[in-house]
């Protein structure tokens, strides 16, 4: 072999390891949509009080395109995908629950791949801030007519898109007058408040 010809061969190696080397470390990417995540989040024998199994909910909307689904339950659960920008994947969960005033309780759910299985780890405080009923009820006041009686107490619901990045929070008082209080918008895996 000429010098030529070896310079070649030890560049074309360089070529060949470097290639090999990002494709080792390439993460891959995620290829589950709304379905599958729906399927990770629901455990495949859901059991009532008596052990009984339950059947799966049943969808009202299943928009996979857009990483959406609106379940036909009684807590009227709305699931939607949110992805990043490297298509990492937060589940985000709403639900409706009664105590003294009905609202929506909001949950996100990320993988967990174990060596054996796969599930769903919560993360909700990590990636979505919450604001204190005190303070809900502040931009609440703050938006209302002051000549109309003010609440004492809001319920407060959480409308997951069906296209977009953005959650949006919604407080509805006594009288049934709802307003928007603020916006959580997706950014780089967290959500933020927007007023």
């Amino acid at each position: 072999m000429n010098k030529k010809q070896t310079i070649g061969c030890i560049i074309l190696l360089l070529l060949i390891s470097a290639v090999s080397i990002q494709a080792q470390t390439t993460k891959k990417k995620d290829w589950r949509n709304i379905s599958d995540y729906f399927e990770l989040y629901f455990p495949e024998f859901e059991k009532d009080g008596d052990g009984r199994t339950l059947p799966k909910p049943k969808f009202k909307v299943r928009d996979t395109k857009n990483g959406y689904l609106e379940l036909n339950d009684k807590a009227n659960t709305t699931l939607a995908l949110f992805r990043d920008k490297n298509g990492d994947a937060i589940l985000v969960v709403s639900k409706k629950e009664c105590d003294l005033v009905c609202s929506t309780k909001v949950e996100a759910y990320e993988l967990d791949e174990g060596e054996s299985d796969i599930g769903m780890m919560p993360i909700t405080s990590a990636v979505i801030p919450k604001l204190s009923d005190r303070e809900n009820l502040a931009i609440y006041k703050s938006k209302r007519n002051t000549r109309v009686k003010q609440a004492e107490e809001i319920a407060i619901y959480h409308i997951l898109p069906r296209r977009g990045r953005v959650i949006e929070v919604v407080g509805k008082g006594e009288d049934g007058k709802a307003l928007k209080l603020y916006e959580l918008h997706f950014k780089d895996y967290y959500f933020v408040i927007v007023r």
